[in-house]
């Protein structure tokens, strides 16, 4: 909702909280990596992929996924 609401500041307290939770790091994990965008893809969630984006850059957010995982792109198309 915060990242929605583009309150990037607690959206990436609560982020970063899930990352050093054992029980949520794995969803928390799963939301930096990267796919391609839908074919139907609508203006609000283009919008919001962009500022979830503009979380994932935030230098202390990039470290915290990089000190518990990784994140990978997935050039997943269906045929």
């Amino acid at each position: 909702m915060f990242v929605a609401a583009g309150r990037l500041d607690e959206a990436a307290t609560i982020y970063l909280g899930a990352l050093d939770s054992e029980d949520w790091r794995g969803p928390a994990l799963l939301l930096a990596q990267e796919y391609p965008p839908t074919l139907h893809e609508t203006q609000i969630g283009r919008d919001l992929a962009s500022q979830w984006q503009l979380l994932l850059e935030r230098p202390q957010v990039r470290a915290a996924i990089l000190r518990v995982g990784r994140i990978e792109s997935f050039d997943i198309v269906r045929p």
